[in-house]
């Protein structure tokens, strides 16, 4: 009896031990989804959902249909991909930062997601099928690609797509409608050719771009399509009827020849471009007319705008009823005669303008009321607009002075570099501070001093060096010269200076190189300022960074743009400051990427529990 029950027990237990051991020797990776060099790749319901330590060539088999979120995201050690034909989506970050050199993507994907191959540095080509009609946000943001090809078809090219690249030169097809801002923002870009009507593009080329082409058959340019760019020369088709607000503020033009087809030209359409000394009209023009280099409409009785580099001085010929908004706006007049005729001058007319002296002997007290005339100015009668003549001799310095004449020095000249110093209290140095002081001054009077080539001229310590109040009136296009050095040599106490629409304008590369005691400066208004692309680059320990008060002021779309690992890295503090009517506008894979602790908060925040 007592052998076989011992028989028994050993049969079971040998049965029982028999299925584990086993198991093991029948696993085996389905080759489909194995990675030439090791690691796999995941496909659920025709889609690439996740990859484990994909090295080498990835080939996606025939049937899937979208290449997911993050599919692919820091498989650094994948070199090449196949994808089928049968795929149609490849969404956000599914190729981010890996070591892909050339892609092609086939003929029936439709999408190509925010992000999809962002910090891919080693992609040097890539081929975009003709059934493409959207290239996401950051898409091939700070990729290796030097040249590019967008197809007929493309309908929308999201903020920052081609940010960072190394492109010399780009051709927007006449398909395309809408570029969000900096699609193209990089400083290599020089020439650009644009084929068809845009009906967005606001500083889409804002860091480069000196050579600029209008095709024949554009009718209309954008708002604010080069605001910024260094453009030097601008072809217009003869088929152009309207130019956009702020389309060409800031740029380095020297003229512009207006087609006699133009019949509207925004406000502020050449806002600040502080080298144009001329306009002219082309002959037959039935809207507009050039009166000794300044543009009035076709009667003579509306000035449009004024060149920035014409005369300082300016007398409105009698007879003009209006000036239009923005009409002097970021031009460096000192002086102007307004004749009495005048009924109507627009909205911020004469802002940031460094008018010292307004002459007007008409009745209407309002006349100036929305016009921006700078603090301290007020319109006087009997005082002409004065002539060029040399100044009075000024009262003798002190030997130990600066000479007046730091404006001249400041403009032509970099600051010259210093000799290293001790470093002392907040990081900046005495001597530095001492050989700016008088540069820092004058930029307080006129943030025209600190031109983007001053700035680029200037050293780090030199950087850090500058009050907050300097910083404070850099104006966009000297903010957006700022080097990656420069940028993380900032004072806390100087990015707080930053105004809120200065922030904006901040490229993603300099978010980037911020450092966390730098975003822990930032103001709330600073905070709410933020671009969705400005916080997708945001990396986890900028994140962590965050103030909590400005956590209350993100929107909707921003929160929507911080990345998985970002998100993971806020405190539970930073997530229960998030509004309640944001809070759920974070993307499902930063959610899903949260602790439970993280998710709970996010709840609170919503409002499910207390």
């Amino acid at each position: 009896m007592r052998s076989l029950l011992t028989i028994g027990i050993s049969t079971v237990l040998a049965t029982a031990l028999s299925v584990p051991l086993s198991a093991p020797a029948t696993a085996v990776t389905d080759p489909d989804t194995a990675c030439s060099g090791g690691g796999t790749f995941t496909v659920t319901s025709n889609v690439v959902t996740d990859a484990s330590g994909c090295v080498g060539s990835a080939t996606i088999p025939d049937g899937v249909t979208a290449i997911g979120n993050s599919a692919f995201n820091d498989e650094g050690l994948l070199t090449s991909v196949t994808i089928p034909a049968s795929v149609r989506t490849i969404e956000d970050w599914a190729f981010g930062s890996t070591g892909l050199t050339s892609v092609t993507i086939p003929e029936g994907v439709s999408t190509i997601g925010g992000n999809a191959f962002m910090y891919s540095a080693a992609l040097t080509s890539v081929t975009i099928p003709s059934t493409v009609t959207t290239i996401g946000s950051a898409a091939f943001q700070s990729t290796g690609l030097a040249s590019v090809t967008i197809p007929e078809g493309v309908i929308t090219i999201g903020s920052s797509a081609f940010y960072g690249t190394l492109l010399t030169s780009v051709s927007v097809p006449r398909s395309v409608r809408t570029l969000g801002p900096f699609a193209f923002g990089t400083s290599t870009v020089t020439s650009v050719t644009i084929h068809g009507d845009l009906t967005s593009a606001t500083a889409a080329f804002v860091d480069g771009v000196v050579t600029a082409t209008f095709s024949e058959g554009v009718t209309s340019i954008p708002m604010g399509v080069f605001y910024g760019s260094p453009l030097t020369t601008l072809s217009l088709p003869s088929t152009l009827t309207s130019i956009g607000a702020y389309s060409f503020g800031g740029t380095e033009l020297t003229s512009i020849t207006i087609p006699a087809s133009v019949s509207s030209i925004e406000e502020g359409a050449f806002y600040g471009s502080s080298r144009l000394t001329v306009f002219t009209v082309a002959a037959g023009n039935l809207s507009f007319q050039a009166i000794d280099g300044v543009l009035f409409n076709a009667l003579g009785t509306t000035l449009v705008s004024y060149p920035g580099a014409a005369n300082t001085t300016y007398s409105v010929p009698d007879g003009v009823t209006a000036i239009t908004a923005a009409a002097f706006a970021g031009v460096p007049v000192t002086s102007v005669s307004v004749p009495t005729s005048m009924t109507s001058i627009g909205l911020g007319a004469f802002n940031n303008t460094a008018l010292t002296t307004v002459n007007y002997c008409g009745s209407d007290v309002n006349l100036f009321d929305n016009s921006s005339l700078p603090s301290g100015v007020t319109p006087k009668c009997g005082d002409p607009t004065p002539t060029p003549s040399p100044a009075p001799a000024p009262e003798p310095a002190p030997a130990s002075e600066p000479a007046p004449t730091i404006a001249v020095a400041v403009e032509s000249t970099p600051v010259p570099a210093l000799e290293p110093a001790p470093v002392a209290g907040d990081g900046s140095s005495s001597v530095v501070e001492s050989k700016v002081e008088s540069a820092s001054s004058l930029c307080v009077v006129n943030g025209a001093a600190f031109t983007p080539r001053v700035v680029k001229g200037l050293t780090p310590r030199e950087m850090a060096a500058l009050s907050p109040a300097v910083v404070g009136c850099l104006s966009v296009k000297a903010i957006t010269a700022i080097s990656h050095a420069q940028m993380r040599a900032l004072r806390p106490a100087q990015i707080s200076a930053l105004r809120p629409v200065r922030v904006e304008w901040l490229r993603p590369i300099q978010v980037e190189s911020l450092r966390p005691v730098q975003v822990r400066s930032l103001r709330p208004k600073q905070v709410e300022s933020l671009r969705p692309v400005q916080v997708e680059s945001l990396r986890p320990h900028q994140a962590a960074a965050l103030p909590v008060a400005g956590m209350r002021e993100l929107s909707l779309s921003t929160l929507g743009a911080i990345t998985p690992r970002a998100a993971r890295a806020l405190s539970v503090k930073q997530i229960r400051a998030i509004p309640k009517k944001v809070v759920w506008g974070i993307s499902q894979p930063a959610y899903a990427g949260m602790t439970w602790l993280q998710q709970r908060a996010m709840k609170q925040a919503a409002g499910w529990f207390r």
